[in-house]
């Protein structure tokens, strides 16, 4: 007979622990659809008052989906998670693997926030990593040799989207672009959206750049803990100026790719939008993730992926917030 080291046996204990403690919003047990979880994350931590927190305790947490009565099922990957509640409201396929596209942005902001306390009118000096290439990406028009303030490129990468200002970011933060997308997947990892890989900073498609729509909750439930970031997706336009590589003084004026803050789609009555992120490629479909507000001040984060088109994107997200007015 074998003898079980203690280690063996503390494991057996902690998992079992794990299956039977760990709960969505209080109430549904959590069952990991994901392949692997990492080990040396750390899984308990201690509140003020000396009380063992579990890892999912100030999260929202569903085993599969969520049709809640009198909402019939959307046709993407989506999902409304509330925030004062910790409550998932409705959730489908949401651990389905998904091209990202731009809401890939969420985190590389998320990075550069956690490793950045700096003045925001800093100057960055764009490198050769600006020059992209593949045909309908969204650009902010940076050259090489140009001096943006932080402030500048951080508007480029959130309200107008430019792959070239994430890789901006990706090299003053990481060195590189490929060091910073390492930070990018320990980041994530480390949020437990063990569901996704990242291979840039912009999602542009890589058939090994994905994610999910419940590990994008997880990762713009973090980054919003930031005000600056809340106050960058809230903008409708921005204004500002850099000096271009010849010295020139260039002036941008850049419209938010939220087709609700431009008012091309209607918001729902008695809903909020504080803002978010879009995200489309054709692989990847019309994605958006948004933060909301309903007509009692409670909070909202809301995703839908993959939709066909912008129509089935807005008509989809807003069926999910006006279930937010009624929850």
């Amino acid at each position: 007979m074998k003898c079980i080291s203690k280690r063996k046996v503390f494991l057996c204990l902690l998992l079992s622990i794990i299956v039977f403690t760990f709960s969505g919003c209080g109430k549904t047990n959590l069952i990991c659809s994901y392949p692997s979880v990492d080990m040396d994350r750390k899984i308990f931590s201690t509140s003020s008052n000396g009380n063992i927190v579990g890892f999912s305790d100030n999260l929202c947490v569903t085993s599969g989906n969520v049709i809640p009565e009198g909402m019939s099922e959307l046709q993407t990957a989506s999902a409304l998670f509330s925030l004062d509640d910790r409550n998932v409201v409705y959730a489908n396929n949401i651990y389905d693997k998904m091209y990202p596209a731009s809401i890939t942005k969420i985190l590389t902001a998320l990075v550069f926030f956690q490793n950045y306390s700096g003045d925001y009118s800093e100057i960055l000096t764009a490198s050769a990593s600006v020059k992209i290439d593949e045909p309908g990406a969204s650009l902010c028009g940076f050259a090489q040799g140009d001096q943006i303030p932080i402030d500048v490129v951080l508007n480029g990468l959130l309200v107008y989207s430019g792959n070239d200002a994430a890789n901006m970011i990706a090299e003053f933060i990481g060195g590189s672009v490929e060091n910073f997308v390492a930070m990018m997947n320990d980041t994530a990892r480390k949020l437990g959206a063990t569901g996704s890989n990242f291979v840039n900073t912009h999602g542009l498609s890589d058939e090994n750049h994905f994610t999910t729509a419940y590990d994008l909750y997880l990762i713009f439930n973090e980054v919003m803990k930031y005000d600056k970031f809340v106050e960058l997706i809230s903008q409708k336009e921005y204004n500002g100026q850099y000096i271009t590589a010849s010295g020139k003084d260039k002036t941008v004026k850049w419209e938010s790719t939220n087709l609700y803050f431009t008012g091309v789609k209607n918001t729902p009555e008695n809903i909020t939008v504080v803002g978010g992120k879009t995200g489309t490629t054709k692989a990847a479909g019309s994605c958006l993730i948004l933060l909301s507000e309903n007509q009692m001040g409670k909070k909202y984060i809301s995703v839908v992926m993959k939709a066909e088109d912008k129509s089935q994107l807005y008509d989809e997200m807003s069926q999910l917030l006006v279930k937010a007015t009624q929850s």
